[in-house]
C-alpha cells in the first residue's frame, strides 16, 4: 500500500486516529527522501563532491543517511562538511568493500558512521592526509586507517558517556569487532569533553603518530595493540576498572616500544591484561616504563604474559605510579645461544663425511643389506678435528622402497652396538648407532677408564656427572660433543636416499635417555623421540 493511499485509509478512522497516520506518513516520507546512495567509483576511485557521483544528482546534507556498497569508493579532496550518517556496505558478499578515501585537502564531517555489514560486506575508512571528524559513534566491523591527517572522534561533544568505537558480534576482522590501524597523522577522542567518558569497544592497533583522549577513558572487551616506539599516546584518565576487559599488548621493537601516558589524577588497570612480545627486540636487560600516570595507587592488574626476549627474563610490575618490565639476562644465556645453535647452523644439517677408519681420509658408504662400522666427521675438540664412531645398516630393498630411520644413543660405560642397530634393520627400519665417549670397537687401540677402546681422533670423554662444566668455552664440554653427534648423525641418516628424511626418530637410554631428551628440544627434524630412563635434575643442570 503507497503511502497516500495509506492515509486515505487512515483519514476514515477517528480524529486522534488520524493525526498519528498524517504523522506516521510524514515522517515516513521524510526517511525516505534523504536516504542517498553513492553510485560512482564501483571498482574505482569517484569524488565524492561531484553530484553525478549520487543517486538523484545532488550532494548529500547533514539531513541525509548516505551509504557506499558494493565496492564504491569515494574520495574527498576538498571540504566536505556533510554532517549526515555514513554506512559502509549493507550487503552480504565478502568479495565487496566499500571505501571512503579522506585525501590531502579533505575535510569530511560525519555525525556518525558504520564500517562493514552486520551480514558480512567489508567497509573500509581511509585517512591519508585529510582530516575527518564525527560527532556520534563509529561502529566498526572491518577496517579504518589512519596513516596521515586528522581523526577526531566526538569532536564536539562537552560531556556525557561517549562510545566513540563501537563494535558488534558479527564483526569481520575480530570477534570483537573490527580494527582502528593508525600508522601516522593524529587521532583525538573528545577534544572538546570536560566530564564524561570516552569508550572504545573495537580493536585499536597504533605504531605511529599519536593517539589523545581528552575525557576520562576505558577500553570494554577489546585491545589495544602497541608496535614499536615510533607513536605518542595519551589517555586521560585511564579507568581499566574490573569487569572492563582488555589487552593492552606491547610489541616492541628492535630498542624499545611506545609508553601509554596517562594524564589526569588517577589510573586504574584491574582489568587489564599487560601482553609484551619481544621478538623484534635486540637490546639486552633494562627496565621500561609501559605505562606511566600522576596516581596509580592501588598497583593492580588483570594478568601478565611476557614472551619472544632472547636470552632474557621479562616481569611487568608496578613501580610506584608506573607500570613498567624488568627485562634481565637470563643465566648462561651465551652457552644456551651457543647450544641451541646446533640445531640451527647449516653446517650441522647437512651429512658429515662418512670415513672407514679414524685416521686416514678414506671415505666409505653405505647401501640396502649392508651393516658397516664407519667413522664420521664431527665437530672440533680443543681445536682439533675429531670423529665419531658408529654403526649403521639399511634394510635390503630399502633401494626401491624407502625406509623409516632410527638415531640410537647408549647409555654410561656403552659404546656403538651393532647388534642395536641389526635389531631395528629387522624391524624394516634403517639405524645409526653412535659412541658418544671416542670409543671404538677396535682392539689395537688403547683402552679408557669404561673398558672400551678409543681411538685417535676422539672428542671429550664424559667427566662424571656434568664434572667438567668448568671447562670453557662449552664447546669443549662433553654434553655438547654428545648432543652435537646426536644431530649430526641425523643429518647422516636421513641424507641416504634409502632413508624417508621426514620418518627418522631418536632413542636412547640412561645417559643416552638425558641425550636424547636435550637433542629434541634443539633438532625438530625427528620425528618422534623415545627417552628411556634419562632424567635427573636436567631443569637446574649447568648445561
Amino acid at each position: 500500500m503507497s503511502q497516500l493511499n495509506s492515509l486515505s485509509f487512515n483519514m476514515k478512522k477517528s480524529p486522534t486516529t488520524q493525526s498519528f497516520a498524517i504523522a506516521a506518513a510524514l515522517l515516513c516520507a521524510a526517511s525516505t527522501s534523504h536516504a542517498l546512495t553513492f553510485t560512482g567509483g564501483n571498482n574505482a576511485d569517484s569524488n565524492w563532491n561531484l553530484a553525478s557521483s549520487w543517486g538523484g544528482g545532488s550532494l548529500p546534507t547533514s539531513t541525509d543517511a548516505v551509504l557506499l556498497n558494493q565496492n564504491r569508493r569515494a574520495f574527498v579532496d576538498s571540504d566536505v562538511n556533510f554532517g549526515g550518517s555514513l554506512a559502509l556496505a549493507n550487503g552480504t558478499l565478502v568479495t565487496h568493500t566499500a571505501v571512503v578515501d579522506v585525501k590531502t585537502g579533505g575535510t569530511f564531517a560525519v555525525s556518525t558512521a558504520s564500517v562493514g555489514s552486520s551480514s558480512g560486506a567489508l567497509g573500509r575508512i581511509d585517512v591519508t592526509g585529510g582530516d575527518m571528524t564525527t560527532t556520534g559513534s563509529v561502529t566498526n566491523r572491518d577496517t579504518i586507517n589512519l596513516s596521515s591527517g586528522t581523526l577526531s572522534l566526538f569532536n564536539t561533544a562537552t560531556g556525557g558517556n561517549n562510545r566513540a568505537l563501537e563494535a558488534d558480534t558479527n564483526g569481520i576482522n575480530n570477534s570483537a569487532g573490527g580494527v582502528l590501524n593508525v600508522t601516522g597523522g593524529a587521532l583525538t577522542a573528545g577534544a572538546a569533553m570536560t566530564s564524561g567518558t570516552i569508550q572504545f569497544y573495537s580493536a585499536i592497533d597504533i605504531s605511529a603518530g599519536s593517539f589523545t583522549t581528552v575525557a576520562q577513558t576505558f577500553f570494554d572487551d577489546t585491545s589495544l595493540t602497541i608496535n614499536g616506539d615510533a607513536a605518542t599516546i595519551s589517555l586521560a584518565f585511564l579507568n581499566q576498572s574490573v569487569g572492563r576487559a582488555v589487552d593492552f599488548n606491547f610489541n616492541f621493537g628492535a630498542t624499545d616500544v611506545s609508553t601509554i601516558i596517562s594524564t589526569g589524577s588517577f589510573m586504574t588497570l584491574a582489568g587489564a591484561t599487560i601482553n609484551v612480545d619481544g621478538s623484534a627486540y635486540t637490546g639486552g636487560a633494562g627496565v621500561f616504563t609501559l605505562i606511566s600516570s600522576s596516581n596509580y595507587s592501588d598497583d593492580v592488574f588483570a594478568g601478565q604474559s611476557v614472551a619472544g626476549f632472547t636470552g632474557l627474563d621479562g616481569v611487568v610490575s608496578a613501580s610506584g605510579n608506573d607500570l613498567i618490565l624488568t627485562l634481565t639476562e637470563l643465566p648462561y644465556a651465551a652457552e644456551l645461544a651457543t647450544v641451541a645453535a646446533l640445531g640451527t647452523d647449516a653446517g650441522m644439517l647437512v651429512a658429515p663425511v662418512m670415513y672407514a677408519d679414524d685416521t686416514t681420509a678414506i671415505t666409505v658408504t653405505v647401501s640396502a643389506g649392508e651393516r658397516k662400522a664407519v667413522y664420521f666427521a664431527g665437530l672440533d675438540y680443543l681445536g682439533n678435528p675429531t670423529r665419531i664412531y658408529a654403526w649403521v645398516g639399511i634394510p635390503a630393498g630399502a633401494d626401491t622402497t624407502p625406509v623409516p630411520g632410527m638415531v640410537l644413543v647408549h647409555g654410561g660405560g656403552g659404546t656403538a652396538h651393532e647388534s642395536w642397530v641389526e635389531r631395528w634393520n629387522d624391524r624394516g627400519f634403517a639405524a645409526i648407532s653412535i659412541a658418544v665417549e671416542g670409543q671404538t670397537d677396535s682392539t689395537a687401540l688403547p683402552v679408557m677408564n669404561t673398558g672400551w677402546h678409543i681411538h685417535n681422533m676422539a672428542g671429550p670423554v664424559r667427566a662424571g656427572i656434568y664434572n667438567d662444566t668448568n671447562v670453557s668455552p662449552i664447546t669443549d664440554q662433553w654434553m655438547y660433543h654428545a648432543v652435537a653427534d646426536t644431530v649430526l648423525a641425523n643429518s647422516l641418516l636421513r641424507s641416504f636416499s634409502e632413508v624417508v628424511d621426514s620418518d627418522v626418530g631418536l632413542s636412547g637410554y640412561s645417559w643416552g635417555g638425558v641425550i636424547t631428551s636435550t637433542v629434541i628440544g634443539i633438532d625438530d627434524r625427528f620425528k618422534f623421540a623415545i627417552p628411556t630412563y634419562g632424567c635427573g635434575h636436567m631443569f637446574d643442570a649447568r648445561n
